[in-house]
């Protein structure tokens, strides 16, 4: 408890971003803004992950999707808490202020998805054999939901805001590059596995994209 409170009040007095609806259980919250939810979402695996840790659930590495990596990266002593966070919060506040899109579970393979996409739909994730998620236009996905469905191909439309993982993203791309945490972590023992990039790091490695 200790730690997520410290995290809250470092989003709310550094990045001007109230997540203290974690400190209460009762709390009533719309997590359908991503400027608040993804800088959320890092402080609560952060301070998940420093708890277990802390009781001696100790990993030898790590890997996250998506936000996960940024928590994943603190964790391996990549980035530090404050880095992290802020992070977050500009990502978050970033893709919030981009056009609203949409995102589709589909059962379907990789090379399967490859005929439904286009210059408004990306493959944004591939889960499994038969388990991928396409992003994009909010028509250009509801579109393509129709059609899978008359075809009888499970699909099932995700509670977002945006089309994450998709094309929709990259007129943000450079400000984010350029606001990417370069300061110089604590070393950690714990391996990194990056989805992004496919492979390995460990804390004396930078991530510079």
């Amino acid at each position: 408890a200790g730690d997520l409170h410290a995290l809250v009040r470092l989003l709310r007095e550094q990045a001007d971003v109230d997540v203290s609806f974690l400190l209460d259980e009762n709390a009533d919250t719309d997590l359908t803004d991503t400027a608040t939810a993804q800088p959320a979402l890092v402080a609560v695996q952060i301070a998940m992950a420093r708890f277990l840790i802390r009781h001696g659930v100790v990993p030898d590495a790590i890997v996250g999707h998506s936000v996960g990596e940024i928590a994943g990266a603190c964790i391996a002593g990549m980035l530090t808490a404050e880095e992290a966070l802020l992070f977050a919060a500009r990502r978050g506040r970033l893709m919030s202020e981009l056009p609203a899109g949409s995102m589709l579970a589909v059962a379907m393979s990789e090379q399967a998805c490859r005929d439904w996409l286009a210059d408004d739909v990306s493959l944004a994730a591939v889960n499994a054999t038969e388990a991928c998620v396409l992003s994009g236009t909010k028509a250009a996905i509801e579109r393509i939901q129709r059609s899978l469905t008359s075809l009888g191909i499970r699909c099932r439309g995700l509670t977002v805001s945006h089309g994450f993982h998709s094309s929709m993203m990259a007129p943000i791309l450079d400000e984010l590059a350029a606001a990417a945490p370069t300061a110089k972590a604590v070393p950690s023992d714990i391996r990194f596995h990056s989805t992004l990039h496919g492979t390995t790091f460990d804390s004396s490695d930078r991530l510079d994209g």
